[in-house]
């Protein structure tokens, strides 16, 4: 059957809840909030950035941490710029596949347009691959320093790695093409107000003194 509560204890035990609810609220009034602000801006303060995490690796540590970043770098826009391509490539490819004569069955031309767009996708993948990962390379190598030389380097290398199947001189013909047309694209896009602008932005940490 069990126990039944009174009235009485019904009515103190609410009244020992409300009892409890507001002195929680009052202790919840009486906090010092700017006190905690100050502790937790303290505590971000002392949080180390990448930079200096960076810092403080050695050198096999630092080797691989930047190999780690380049094969991911490169693995990404390996893959962005594969599905990029395989789309586009099946997308410009559909009139002259599809809709072509002497292409046989609607099968056969569903094969011969998956063949086509997987070809540019490797393509695609490819290229943009070799434009990450080597600027980030040639970023690496020169101490983290983020400038254009960065991309005008690298798509020289870039220019190099694709022509690698034609020989030397070839390679060389690549190299100065990528980069000769990445340095002048740079030269034409970028205007006086636009690098006024980003001198603008840029800052710099300045230690605050306690």
């Amino acid at each position: 059957y069990g126990t039944n509560k009174s009235a009485d204890d019904v009515i103190q035990t609410v009244g020992l809840r409300k009892k409890t609810k507001s002195k929680m609220i009052d202790l919840d009034d009486n906090f010092d909030y700017s006190d905690y602000n100050q502790q937790q801006s303290e505590v971000q303060l002392q949080e180390p950035s990448l930079d200096e995490l960076r810092g403080q690796l050695g050198p096999l540590g630092l080797l691989v941490s930047n190999t780690i970043e380049l094969t991911i770098v490169t693995l990404g826009s390996f893959i962005s710029g594969g599905l990029l391509g395989y789309f586009g490539g099946g997308v410009m490819n559909v009139p002259s596949t599809l809709f072509g004569k002497s292409m046989g069955s609607f099968g056969q031309r569903l094969a011969a347009l998956n063949a086509k767009a997987f070809v540019t996708c490797k393509t695609w993948g490819t290229l943009s691959a070799a434009f990450s990962g080597f600027n980030n390379f040639v970023r690496l190598c020169r101490g983290d320093v983020d400038d254009n030389w960065n991309t005008v380097i690298g798509s020289a290398l870039t220019g190099a790695f694709l022509s690698r199947n034609s020989g030397p001189q070839a390679m060389l013909q690549g190299a100065a093409t990528y980069a000769g047309f990445t340095y002048f694209l740079d030269k034409m896009t970028r205007s006086p107000e636009t690098s006024q602008r980003q001198s603008e932005l840029m800052y710099t940490d300045v230690p605050i003194d306690g």
